[in-house]
């Protein structure tokens, strides 16, 4: 009786055992995705700190590069994406300047892992879903991407308006 007891004792202490290294297993998995989540938001914001430190006038992408990302499959098919057309190019970005590029592949994180960043950037109007008080805006929208698979994990956006950066006495 005490042999048939024991054996039933195991089996109830395997299947705890297994349920817990289960739960361990899963709680791993969140903790890595929440890792990776907060390393693309990281990554998001440091793109966007890149406009925030530029007067409005300066907020832009290079034309060439708006004309290659064009025919980028993934780029063109992101919903912050309109058509190159609408895409704002400065006409002084220079190609090797992170801010100035709408596509920026094999960007190593904190983490070590690689991301793709795509950027945004369009005028707003009061006719294109700006502001109705007339003045336009410039929204800036970045698209953080595993570099591997392309699983969107971050997207943030911001919008700049004409006293962005002004330095007086000039007018924006």
């Amino acid at each position: 009786m005490g042999l048939i007891e024991l054996v039933f004792a195991m089996a109830i202490l395997n299947i705890v055992v297994l349920a817990m290294f289960g739960a361990f297993n899963a709680g791993q998995l969140s903790i890595q995705r929440a890792a990776r989540a907060s390393t693309a938001e990281t990554l998001a914001d440091k793109q966007l700190e890149l406009y925030r430190a530029q007067v409005y006038s300066t907020i832009g992408l290079s034309s060439s590069l708006i004309t290659a990302a064009a025919s980028d499959a993934t780029h063109t098919g992101e919903t912050a994406w309109v058509s190159s057309g609408s895409q704002l190019a400065y006409a002084s970005c220079t190609t090797t300047v992170p801010e100035c590029q709408p596509v920026q592949t094999n960007v190593t994180g904190p983490d070590g892992r690689v991301y793709r960043i795509d950027t945004f950037i369009r005028t707003l109007t009061s006719a294109s879903g700006g502001p109705t008080s007339g003045r336009d805006v410039k929204r800036v929208s970045v698209v953080v991407r595993r570099q591997t698979s392309g699983q969107v994990l971050s997207r943030l956006s911001t919008t700049f308006d004409k006293a962005t950066g002004c330095v007086s006495p000039s007018p924006c």
